[in-house]
Parts: C-alpha cells; sequence; structure tokens
C-alpha cells in the first residue's frame, strides 16, 4: 500500500509536538519508530480500522484469506515501511494484505461482462464465499439465466407446489434477473390476491429472503460513474 501524503501529515504533527522528524515518516505509522504510538495508542487502532475498511472493499473475494479456520492471533496485523519500494507491507491471516487499486469503469464493465458469459462462468465463475443464494434463477429452472428472454426458452417452469401458475412463475423468474428493482418488483407480484398464499411455501420464502437479504456484489462501473459525476472524483 503507497505511503501518500500522510508524510506531509506527520511531518507537520512532528513539528507541531515536538517528535523528530525522520526521513521515513511513515515509520511512526508501522510502529518502527515508537514514539507517535507509544504516546497515542489509539492511533494504531484507527490505522488497523482504515486499512481493514479500504481492505474489505476490493471488488472479489480473490484478495481475501482463504476460508478457514482462524484465531484472534491472524487476524492482528503486522505493519512494516519498505523503503526500497516506498510502501507499507501489512500482513495478517499468513498472508501479505493489499487493497484494490482503483479501477478504470470501462475496463472493469468489460471484465464484468465476460465473467458472466458462458456455461464456464455459470458452473465456476461465481465469486463468493457464500452458499448458493435463493434467489438465484438459474438454480430455480436448472439452466443458465442471465437475461429476461432466457426465461421464455425454458420450456416448463417451477410451479412451487402448484402455488404460481406458468404466467405468475415466469414473471417471478424474470425479476429475479434484475438486480436492484427485484425487490419491488417481487413484492408487488407476491402481495396481490392471487398470489399471497404462495409465501407459505417455504422455496416461495428462500427466494424472498435471499432477494431481500442477501448482499450482492455491488455495480462498480455505474457507482464509480455516479460518485465521479456527483463529485466531480471517482474515489
Amino acid at each position: 500500500m503507497e505511503v501518500g501524503n500522510i508524510e506531509r501529515l506527520l511531518e507537520q504533527v512532528c513539528w507541531e509536538i515536538g517528535f523528530p522528524v525522520l526521513n521515513d515518516q511513515a515509520q511512526y505509522v508501522t510502529g518502527e519508530a515508537p514514539e507517535m504510538t507509544l504516546n497515542y495508542p489509539e492511533l494504531l487502532y484507527y490505522r488497523d480500522i482504515v486499512f481493514t475498511f479500504k481492505f474489505m472493499m476490493t471488488p472479489t473475494s480473490k484478495a481475501l484469506p482463504e476460508i478457514r479456520p482462524y484465531t484472534q492471533n491472524h487476524a492482528t496485523l503486522m505493519w512494516r515501511y519498505d523503503k526500497d519500494s516506498k510502501q507499507f507491507q501489512v500482513q495478517g491471516f499468513g498472508q501479505l494484505l493489499t487493497c484494490a487499486p482503483p479501477v478504470d469503469p470501462e475496463a472493469m464493465k468489460k471484465q464484468q461482462e465476460a465473467d458472466n458469459s458462458g456455461v464456464y462462468a455459470f458452473l465456476f465463475g461465481k465469486d463468493s464465499r457464500a452458499g448458493p443464494s435463493g434467489a438465484d434463477p438459474s438454480a430455480l429452472v436448472n439452466e443458465i439465466i442471465t437475461t429476461e428472454e432466457d426465461v421464455l426458452h425454458v420450456p416448463t417452469l417451477p410451479t412451487f407446489g402448484n402455488k404460481l401458475n406458468q404466467s405468475a412463475s415466469e414473471l417471478l423468474i424474470q425479476y429475479l434477473t434484475v438486480p436492484y428493482l427485484r425487490i419491488p418488483l417481487l413484492l408487488n407480484l407476491l402481495a396481490t390476491p392471487e398470489h399471497i398464499g404462495s409465501l407459505g411455501n417455504k422455496q416461495i420464502q428462500s427466494i424472498l429472503d435471499g432477494a431481500l437479504f442477501e448482499p450482492g456484489m455491488i455495480e462498480l462501473v455505474y457507482c464509480f460513474l455516479f460518485v465521479r459525476d456527483l463529485f466531480g472524483s471517482g474515489y
């Protein structure tokens, strides 16, 4: 992780409080120069909180530690400053932890389209650390469903214990292909008098639970463009 402008800030703090001005001020952050962290131990907590927050903002789980049992000691972040690369190196969970750099929106959009296409992506491409989603339309019909048109090519749709006819089932599965709008669409469909009884079906409950409460992948491209247009910056 790059040092950035923190050296200029630390230099001003040193002049203000009376700490020695070092050639590499970043050592105050890592604790290799202990004067600042000894007098202000809360700096260590704020440092780790900010780093963990930025680390968890990685777009995919590839940069995250593998899923296995960990102890509290594994989660302790060990900091050092590399004078050659002028970067912080943070160790935790048995590996070197790195924050994801800012992404180019156009490149990210192309990568998302590539990751979400093809049979291989359907079987192996979902980068998730959670179990199967109850609101996954492909799992409901045992076929690859990425858009509303894909639903039209499924010969027989599930009826969820005869709680929904083919027309209503088609609407429900099509709604699941829309990441954000599916919540009001599903609620509106299932709240009608002819469909309210379907909420007694366990699979329908699982679908609604997944659509309402499961966290999904953030649309990084559109989020980046929105922030850039609103604040004049993508960061």
